[in-house]
Parts: C-alpha cells; structure tokens; sequence
C-alpha cells in the first residue's frame, strides 16, 4: 500500500505560470505518475480540501464521473474521470456505522486540490473525498480508518493522494506572495518533515491549533486522513522533495507499508487529550465558567446555577461575548453575546451567553458532545458604549464598535484577526446588522477585557518547537 502528500500548485501548468520555478515539484510528480501505473491500483483515493467542505461532516463524491476544470485560473486544463461510487458509498456507510459523520454533497467547481493531482498524474478511477472543517485532527484520521476498512471490504488495491500545501506565509519579499511573511512559516516547515520523516504520527497531529492558523496550511487534515487509512500498519515514509519559490511550501514524501503493527488511535486520542488538559490549567475564572456551562449543558442538558464562591470581579455588571474555538484548528465554533448587561452581574451574563454561543448562534449547527475535548474558549467583558463621532480615527485592535440607529444594530469586537482598519470593522458591523448602503447610523466605541489562552500556549510551545 502507497500514499503520498502532494501539493496542488496551479502555476505547474505552462498556461498559467512559468513551472520553471517549480521543477523539483513537476519531477516528483512524473515519478509519482509512473510508480502508480506500475502498482496498477484499482482506485486511488484523492482527499482534497478543496472541494465541498462541510463543518462537522466529510463529503464523498458518490457521482459517476468527477468533472471540472482550472478556468477560474485562465487554464484549459480540464478533467473528466470515473469514481468508484461502490466504494464511496461504503466508506459512508461505514463512517456512520462509527458515528462519523458523511455524505455526498454537490461538487464545488473548480478544486484545484482534486484537479491538479488527477490531471499531473494521469488518474482514471478516484474516490474523491473532502475533510470537514470543523472537526479535529482525530476525528480525521478515525475517518481514515473508516476508508481503510471500506477498501479492505470490498478487496480493492489502493493509493492514497492527499493533497495539500505547506505554510503559505514563507516570502519575507512582499512582491513574491500575495500572502504576508509570518516568522512562524519555517519553523512548521522544518518540523512537519522532521515529524513525517521520522513516522511520528501522534506530534504531527497534535501541533497547537494557534500556531497552525498562524503558518497558514491546508495539508494537515488530508495528511490526518492519509494516516488514518495507514492504521494498524508499519509505515516506511520518504520526502520525496521540497521548495517554496513563491512563499507557499510545496512538500512531497511517500509513505508506503507491507507489514501490519499496533494501532496508533489510541495514542493518538490520548495525546490529544493529555494536550488540552495541560491548556485548561491556564483557565481563569471566566473562562472556566464558561467551559463548565456549555460542557453540563451539551452532556446533560442542564443549565447551570452561578457558583456561591465566584470571585467579585464575576459579581460586577457588564456586558459579556463567549466565543468557542476548536482548538486543533483555530476555528470559530460560536459566538454569541450581549452588549449591554441583561442579568444581575456578568457571571450571569457567561452562563446564558456560553450556552447560547453552543446552541443558537445559527451560523453553525450546535455543539454535541463528541466536540467538548477539542473546544477552546475565550470571554470578552465590554466597557460602556460611548458615542464616537470620530470614529475614522478609532484603532481597531483598540475599540470595538457598535453600529446603530432606531431600527438596526450591529457589533464587532476589537483586535479580530484580518481586520486591519476602522473603515472594515465598521463595514462588516454594518453587514451584521443589515444596513443599506446609504442608510444612517451613529458608531460608538468600546473596549474589552479579553480572557483567553491560546496566545500564552501558543507563545510556550513555540518554545518547544
């Protein structure tokens, strides 16, 4: 059995960019071509992230055919193969079977993360498979496991593509890369080969979720994937070849087995817990009570009573937003809060905001059980609202701002990563309340005490790292 990490580089085609700058990556690439048409596999599975992504389930391409072409790159690259729509669907009916949840959902087009591999390495029978967004790392690579079973049920030789870049923020020269540099980049790049190179599955899925969105990398769920389906099974890797000439890693290596060992699921689940309860010893008084409300809540349905010893900070009145993060991935999971005090202190405040940030906030389905040991969260307490004029000076990582008039209102806190100006807070407070383009509205600032961890953990491992 043979799979291999791969990235998707549009700018490999002669329409679209010059692939002088990427021939390391083109010659793996028709070493990789010619070791699949020796092996003769039945199928090869493609995991891209790319293509339709849910956030709490995997989606597995269940049609006859995978169409779709580069056109939105000015490419006439184009492709047109069959899918082993047997095997796709057994691999959903298994993934449910361990509540796992899959699907077929409709094909996004143009996903560069299916088309450039099938295309470069001349593929005519895929499984085509989408991570989920929203899910861990483990979760990931239990639905892996799940392919691998599929795929030993039904007698099907196999490769396995995942498909997927490295850190996007390597070019400290600003005109290489539409991405800015970020010091973190390299330090992912020389650690993610070290860990694939020396099999050290259980550290390379438990990297802290912080420091992933700070390096920018869309490799490590099609890689948990790819792991998962090696399960139980001793694995040779290789780096096959490495470059990032346009401040993108483009990584190649190999992995491949012939002899069966323990599983790793355990170890795996294990590390990843172990992580997070290291985290939680970070907590503070908010941001545990926080935690043990949505956690009592979404195990057993119950809301919390305002525990007697809180400390008098959490008696005070004021306004309050709990967000929920995965922590493996940084992802917002929920938000939801209240600009002005509607209880009698901001305790109060936590408990009704934390269970309404896992259940109503109708961006994202609620919060289940199986998600509670990858949940981070923070707990924002605002300052009054005060009537700001001139808000065109106001500085966004300072203030945040509320938007209103006598029919609408929107919000947005400060210091929200990609929002770098006054002028986008307020824009995107304006489209959360609904605004018309020239309709009225007065702005008044607010600032936050924010309670978090994620900065102090990430700032502790980066150490380690």
């Amino acid at each position: 059995m043979n799979g291999y990490i791969l990235p998707h580089p549009p700018l490999i085609f002669e329409d679209i960019g010059k692939d002088t700058d990427i021939l390391k990556t083109k010659d793996t690439y028709n070493t990789v071509k010619q070791e699949i048409a020796d092996e003769k596999p039945d199928v090869v599975i493609v995991i891209s992230p790319h293509g339709r992504v849910f956030y709490d389930g995997f989606n597995v391409n269940c049609g006859k055919n995978f169409l779709d072409d580069l056109k939105n790159f000015g490419s006439k690259v184009n492709v047109n193969v069959g899918i082993d729509t047997e095997l796709s669907k057994l691999i959903i009916d298994i993934a449910r079977k361990n509540n796992l949840i899959a699907g077929w959902g409709e094909k996004v087009a143009h996903d560069h993360g299916s088309i450039i591999p099938i295309s470069l390495l001349g593929l005519t029978t895929i499984v085509n498979i989408c991570p989920a967004y929203g899910l861990s790392l483990v979760e990931h690579y239990r639905f892996g496991m799940a392919i691998a079973q599929a795929c030993q049920q039904l007698n099907k030789k196999y490769v396995v593509i995942a498909s997927g870049d490295m850190s996007h923020h390597l070019a400290k020269n600003e005109n290489d890369s539409s991405y800015k540099f970020n010091k973190y980049g390299p330090v992912f790049e020389n650690l993610i080969q070290e860990k694939i190179s020396k099999n050290n599955v259980v550290e390379a899925l438990t990297l802290d979720g912080k420091f992933i969105e700070e390096i920018g990398t869309c490799a490590l769920k099609p890689l948990a994937i790819l792991y998962g389906i090696f399960d139980g099974c001793k694995i040779n890797s290789s780096l096959l070849s490495y470059e990032a000439p346009y401040g993108v890693g483009y990584l190649c290596a190999k992995f491949s087995s012939t002899e069966k060992c323990e599983t790793l699921f355990l170890k795996l689940k294990d590390a990843a817990t172990t992580t997070i309860n290291e985290i939680r010893t970070h907590e503070d008084e908010f941001i545990k009570l926080a935690r043990n409300t949505i956690e009592i809540f979404v195990k057993y349905h119950k809301k919390i009573q305002l525990p007697i010893d809180v400390p008098d900070s959490l008696r005070e009145k004021g306004g309050v937003f709990v967000s929920i993060h995965t922590y493996d991935s940084n992802e917002l999971r929920g938000c939801i809060g209240t600009i002005i005090p509607v209880t009698e202190c901001i305790g109060q405040e936590i408990i009704n905001n934390a269970i309404s940030a896992a259940s109503k906030d109708n961006r994202f389905m609620s919060v289940i059980k199986d998600e509670l040991e990858n949940l981070i969260y923070n707990v924002d307490v605002l300052s009054e609202m005060q009537l700001e004029p001139n808000w065109h000076k106001l500085n966004p990582k300072k203030y945040g701002v509320l938007i209103r008039n006598n029919y609408k209102s929107g919000v947005l806190l400060p210091n929200l990563e990609g929002v770098n100006s006054i002028e986008e807070a307020v824009d995107i407070a304006l489209k959360k309340g609904r605004f018309l383009p020239n309709e009225l509205f007065e702005v008044y600032k607010f600032t936050t005490e924010r309670h978090e961890i994620s900065e102090h953990i990430l700032l502790k491992k980066l150490k380690q790292y």
